[in-house]
């Protein structure tokens, strides 16, 4: 629990992460250094919203030493979304363009006014989204995981950040959805 690979807390606040490549970050003196999954506990911990979370990851450094570089796509249920990397020094928000945000395992900051063609994966996912107007049940959403993802993928995760409801896919068995309710009462 303390080292979270993403989440989604009880406000809807929900973060996910990709290894990219490193971003050249140099720490600052007058800032607590946390690593790079200790962020994400961070911001589930203490933000309600996209705007809190940036405020948390604003004011810390973040340790990528201990395991690769990544960047974070943060979303709430008011549904805004950014995607936080971290290229040539600096931490870069790129916000959403459209009612729905991707992200796979490149910088989108490097990738300058041309993102398509960077990620085959991401361009799979983004003209998908893109047909379906960004509205995916819970079922497609799964599907579009499915076929995304890579012989190394671990878990697929959806986190209904309105519905409260999360499903699970662990070790590709996308026969095997997991549904459980995201219950504080």
């Amino acid at each position: 629990p303390y080292l979270p690979f993403d989440g989604m807390n009880e406000a809807g606040l929900a973060i996910g992460m990709a290894a990219v490549p490193a971003g050249g970050m140099r720490p600052d003196p007058a800032k607590e250094t946390v690593d790079s999954l200790g962020i994400i506990r961070l911001m589930l911990d203490r933000a309600a919203n996209v705007d809190e979370a940036l405020d948390i990851i604003s004011n810390y450094n973040i340790d990528m030493e201990g395991g690769p570089p990544l960047h974070y796509l943060i979303a709430d249920a008011s549904g805004m979304s950014i995607l936080v990397e971290f290229y040539r020094g600096e931490m870069v928000v790129i916000p959403a363009e459209q009612d729905w945000h991707a992200a796979t395992n490149f910088l989108q900051a490097s990738a300058g006014d041309s993102i398509t063609g960077q990620c085959s994966r991401y361009d799979q996912i983004t003209s998908i989204l893109s047909d379906a107007d960004g509205q995916l049940n819970a079922a497609d959403s799964m599907d579009l995981l499915q076929d995304v993802s890579q012989v190394n993928t671990q878990w697929s995760i959806i986190y209904g950040i309105t519905s409260m409801q999360i499903r699970l896919v662990m070790g590709q068995q996308y026969d095997q959805v997991h549904s459980i309710p995201f219950d504080f009462g």
